[in-house]
């Protein structure tokens, strides 16, 4: 791969360009050439979502008619935009070799010849790239023009005759050529990120030596990280996971036989996963699954199969494929009379391309389970005509089969609807019962469900009887954003006693053509259970909304430090998130950095990492301590220390803000608390 393949790239309409394709001398990025743009042409492997073999985009569809082998082409999905590279390699075999050691290196895998072998640091990858890209001749060596650059982008502003002295008095280059290597780019890049906090917070627990026995750092891990409380039952297991803290993050091996943690082996321990803030038992699902399904939220798309906007931008199946993996469990698909009789998706009236139905059912049947078994509820919007809804129905049964739900209880008599897990691997569909009377010669548009256009009571969405199951239309409505803030305002008590029997989705209001979300926060705290989103800003109960900021750092966007703390007071933690917002400060305003938003109930206690959502290697350093106040309620007294961000791309100077924001469940269902199940009102 990294020899080179020449490979045919697959772009537009007609356009087949034959170019070498190679991985770089890092194993970081794919590269491509001849190109007029050389620095874009390229794509991170980090960027890379999946590798798909065989001819599965709307490209080679185009390109149908060029009988390229299936066994020699494969697509590359990357970006956040979730672009395809479409490539067509010489033969079959070099398309396994590319196929494979892309998957390997997708796992963490740098060494084919050695499966158990070696995976990258996410330190060390962010390196490798960061040394590429400041490389601009590629010849390997970052000269110190090059070196002033890169420290600039890190936000530390040096004159060069002070990099010069830091080389020299550290040893960092034995004579000085006028050029660093990659080795030596990872001592200095050391040098400048010494964490003066860590260092500080070391020598509090050891006694001011320059390193930790493991009596010190198993009073650390109690007193500060509450190990002792949410880990471990016995005395002897602490001491245990402090030996092999040692042993896994200790570089000196000395110091591993003296069973001692110097200051590079505590910074390698807390910027690990186990200082994150994030409690990592909650990756997995661990809420009660059995309840009805009335008692979840649902993480949920609109407009599913659209790439961008809704006037303009296209459909494309692979987005199906992409927020089914992403974690979502309810996606829309919009139907419509197509030729030939077969059913299309798109946005009605608009310029969006077309894609089959048929086509998205299969790519909804590959991917609904590939992360998670909790049901897929397929939100149709029906536009079409009697006898291409039969033939609806017919491709749901025919490529579903056993996954389709067509069971059929009264739920009248039960009064509950399914838990997530009695429903384990099934595809409910949300549509309406076709009325008897329906005239079989209607037209297209006819019919049209309530997210579409103007509302109104009278018309119908319209879907075979035979593939309806649990999501009668008397059991799921679907309100827009404004109808369901005005139901809120008049009748919250009504709204949350109706959500404790039915599902309900809120949709966005017609006017986003931007594709942009509303807020979800208050439909959830009146139980609405299908919310579509992307970024959202206002969070829980109206008690505990609350936000806070620190001062502001001048000048230092490399590694500020604010010592400040930051107190929160919350009534129901249950339905609670907790923001933390970078921001970066100026004369006239401020412009975002970054992100990461946290389940209340997801936090870990005491000295953790806040990575920033997309941004590698960035980071806020907090202290967490959680208190419940017990009275007539329970309240949960909550406070941030800040002490520093080594978030490598912040921008100038950084400003940290922390407020409660709600971005609850993304990626399984998850059972609210008690605000559905015995609140009389809001």
């Amino acid at each position: 791969m990294q020899a080179g393949s020449q490979m045919i790239k697959l772009r537009g309409k007609s356009k087949a360009l034959v170019r070498l394709f190679y991985l770089d001398e890092h194993k970081s990025c794919i590269r491509w050439r001849p190109s007029r743009k050389h620095e874009r042409a390229k794509i991170t492997i980090d960027s890379i979502h999946e590798v798909c073999e065989g001819m599965r985009t709307e490209v080679f569809r185009r390109f149908a008619n060029n009988n390229f082998d299936p066994n020699c082409c494969f697509n590359i999905y990357h970006g956040d935009q979730v672009e395809s590279l479409d490539l067509v390699s010489t033969n079959g075999e070099e398309a396994r070799t590319w196929i494979t050691g892309l998957k390997y290196l997708l796992a963490g895998i740098s060494d084919e010849d050695s499966l158990s072998g070696c995976f990258l640091t996410s330190c060390c990858k962010w390196l490798r790239q960061t040394f590429s890209e400041a490389d601009k001749n590629g010849d390997g060596n970052l000269s110190i023009g090059e070196v002033l650059q890169l420290l600039h982008k890190l936000n530390v502003n040096l004159p060069k005759q002070k990099v010069r002295e830091m080389f020299q008095v550290h040893y960092i280059l034995s004579t000085w050529v006028g050029s660093l290597t990659f080795e030596e780019f990872c001592t200095f890049y050391k040098l400048i990120s010494t964490r003066r906090d860590l260092y500080l917070l070391m020598i509090t627990y050891s006694n001011h030596k320059e390193h930790m026995d493991l009596n010190d750092l198993q009073r650390f891990l109690e007193n500060e990280q509450k190990a002792g409380v949410i880990h471990f039952a016995h005395l002897h297991e602490v001491i245990y996971y402090c030996k092999m803290i040692i042993n896994q993050f200790e570089p000196c091996s000395e110091n591993q036989t003296r069973m001692v943690l110097c200051i590079d082996g505590f910074t390698n321990y807390m910027r690990s996963p186990a200082g994150d803030v994030f409690n990592p038992e909650h990756y997995q699902v661990n809420q009660d699954m059995t309840q009805p399904l009335t008692n979840y939220y649902i993480a949920s798309s609109h407009n599913t199969y659209l790439t961008g906007d809704q006037l303009l931008s296209q459909s494309r199946v692979d987005m199906y494929a992409y927020v089914l993996q992403a974690g979502c469990r309810c996606v829309e698909v919009d139907c419509w009379d197509g030729p030939d009789g077969e059913p299309i998706v798109h946005h009605g009236y608009t310029l969006t391309s077309k894609i089959l139905f048929k086509d998205v059912v299969e790519t909804i049947n590959k991917y609904a389970f590939a992360k998670t078994q909790y049901p897929v509820i397929l939100s149709i919007e029906n536009h079409c005509t009697v006898p291409q809804q039969k033939k609806m129905a017919q491709h749901l049964m025919e490529v579903l089969q056993d996954k389709l739900d067509l069971s059929n209880i009264n739920v009248n008599e039960s009064r509950r609807l399914p838990s997530p897990e009695l429903l384990k691997g099934k595809v409910l569909v949300k549509g309406k019962k076709l009325p008897a009377n329906i005239d079989a010669e209607a037209e297209e548009g006819d019919v049209s469900d309530e997210d579409s256009g103007e509302e109104d009571e009278e018309e119908e969405e319209q879907i075979n009887g035979d593939v309806r199951s649990y999501m009668c239309s008397w059991q799921v409505s679907s309100l827009n954003e404004s109808l369901t803030n005005q139901i809120m305002q008049l009748k919250p008590a009504q709204l949350v006693r109706l959500n404790q029997r039915q599902l309900l989705r809120v949709y966005p209001f017609n006017y986003r053509v931007d594709s942009s979300n509303f807020n979800p926060q208050p439909f959830w705290n009146a139980g609405c259970h299908l919310d579509p989103f992307v970024e959202v800003e206002i969070i829980g109960l109206p008690i505990d909304c609350n936000k806070q900021q620190t001062r502001v750092v001048d000048d230092n966007g490399f590694n500020p430090i604010w010592e400040e703390t930051l107190v929160f007071t919350l009534h129901m933690p249950q339905i609670a998130l907790v923001r933390f917002m970078v921001w970066d400060h100026d004369p006239i305003g401020r412009d975002f950095i970054g992100q990461r938003t946290i389940a209340f109930k997801s936090m870990m206690p005491g000295y953790r990492h806040v990575y920033l959502e997309g941004m590698e290697e960035a980071s806020i350093f907090v202290h967490v301590a959680i208190n419940d106040i017990t009275g007539k309620v329970t309240f949960y007294y909550i406070s941030f220390l800040f002490c520093i961000n080594v978030a490598t791309e912040i921008l100038t100077v950084v400003e940290g803000e922390v407020h409660f924001q709600n971005e609850n469940f993304l990626t399984i269902y998850s059972p609210p608390c008690h605000p559905r199940c015995s609140c009389p009102s809001l």
